[in-house]
């Protein structure tokens, strides 16, 4: 797989996590979190603005997997069996989808290490850090 094939696949993992794997009573991320949030490194001290992920390159990459809300400010499932699907991918018999997989436990760690990142730039000034309350809601 060359390098651009890796950064879509990359791009598709964390976005699937960001928008289907939640706690059911938080609240969906706004579309513009979900960009910051699939634009993060993990351990780097600021955010690289040139990195910042549009929400059309994630419509475009996940565009049988997720859609627009109705209100069009949030990303969904296309459909409640796509959750269904991502959790019941099997490693052995499917070794190319099982970085799609989801799981809570690494899901949840994923998540977190993501959030912890965001809190330590040296500019806080995304969405998704500055509404600190309910972020930590989404790992309860």
């Amino acid at each position: 797989m060359n390098g651009r094939g890796k950064s879509v696949c990359e791009l598709v993992r964390r976005s699937l996590l960001w928008i289907i794997h939640r706690n059911r009573q938080a609240r969906a991320l706004s579309a513009q979190q979900v960009c910051e949030a699939v634009s993060i490194d993990i351990l780097a001290s600021s955010l690289d603005v040139k990195k910042l992920v549009d929400v059309e390159e994630i419509l475009i990459h996940c565009s049988s997997l997720i859609r627009l809300s109705a209100g069009g400010d949030s990303l969904e499932s296309a459909h409640f069996t796509v959750e269904e699907y991502l959790r019941a991918i099997d490693p052995v018999r499917k070794p190319h989808l099982t970085q799609f997989r989801l799981c809570d436990e690494l899901a949840n760690g994923w998540k977190a290490a993501i959030c912890l990142t965001a809190l330590t730039f040296d500019h806080i000034v995304l969405d998704i850090v500055r509404d600190f309350g309910s972020t930590m809601r989404w790992f309860r």
